[in-house]
């Protein structure tokens, strides 16, 4: 199983749309089996498939008790099939958000997501995991579970700039978990027509020469989408360019 997360601390930027939607079309169209793991406590990912009111006990809220238990059944199927191919969701969990006082001071709290995957590593051929956008102990589950980072960024100063800080911790984590890297960066939200977006768009493919994938622009189709809780691989809508870009880009994580 190959492991990558969408990471950015500055929220707003797409990450959440573009982890769901990559996830769906690896099902669907590149036959995959899919681990989508939400690991923010907003919820964001698990709402266009499941109510994430559920119960703390079915959602990723029990793999960050006092005790490890990375043998919890916390895996939910989605509608989201093709074949032998499935897309399969760990649910995030409203309730972690307010633990985090108690979950600080609980002994390497930092690998519990890397050892529950563990134990389903040859049940998926990707694991997704969505971030919070931050750098704190969920996203840190992730840096420790992952070998890939996916990071969009949005073509304005203050999320270009928020990308250097971003590097530094992602050097940090390095150090630990030496498989890390970051697989590729796209700009997201992208405005062509405002000549400040595609200035920001050429300063990004500079600081990232040998890992930039692409675009993808902003569009309503996505709005559209989050209102009826459906990936965009469920709409007739593989003609549109927002359904081609989140394939070029899936095509170049799986070449």
């Amino acid at each position: 199983m190959r492991t990558i997360c969408f990471a950015n601390q500055k929220g707003g930027v797409g990450k959440t749309t573009t982890c769901v939607n990559i996830a769906g079309i690896l099902t669907t169209q590149k036959k995959k089996k899919v681990l989508l793991v939400d690991a923010d406590p907003q919820c964001s990912a698990t709402t266009y498939f499941l109510d994430p009111a559920m119960n703390e006990d079915k959602t990723i809220t029990m793999l960050f008790g006092k005790e490890p238990r990375p043998e919890v059944n916390i895996i939910h199927s989605t509608r989201i099939a093709s074949g032998n191919s499935r897309l399969d969701l760990v649910p995030g969990g409203y309730t972690l958000g307010g633990s985090l006082t108690e979950i600080a001071v609980i002994p390497n709290i930092g690998i519990r997501l890397r050892d529950f995957l563990k134990n389903h590593e040859n049940n998926y051929d990707y694991c997704l995991i969505d971030c919070p956008p931050d750098i704190g102990f969920f996203t840190m589950n992730a840096f420790m579970a992952s070998e890939d980072i996916l990071v969009p960024i949005q073509p304005e100063r203050l999320a270009v700039w928020g990308v250097a800080q971003l590097v530094e911790r992602i050097a940090f984590y390095q150090e630990v978990n030496p498989v890390l890297k970051i697989l590729g960066v796209f700009t997201s939200m992208f405005q062509a027509q405002f000549k400040s977006q595609k200035e920001w768009n050429e300063e990004i493919k500079m600081m990232f020469p040998n890992n930039f994938l692409g675009e993808i622009h902003r569009s309503a189709l996505y709005g559209k989408a989050w209102d009826q809780s459906k990936l965009l691989c469920e709409m007739r809508v593989k003609t549109e360019r927002p359904y081609r870009e989140l394939v070029a880009i899936t095509n170049k994580i799986t070449s």
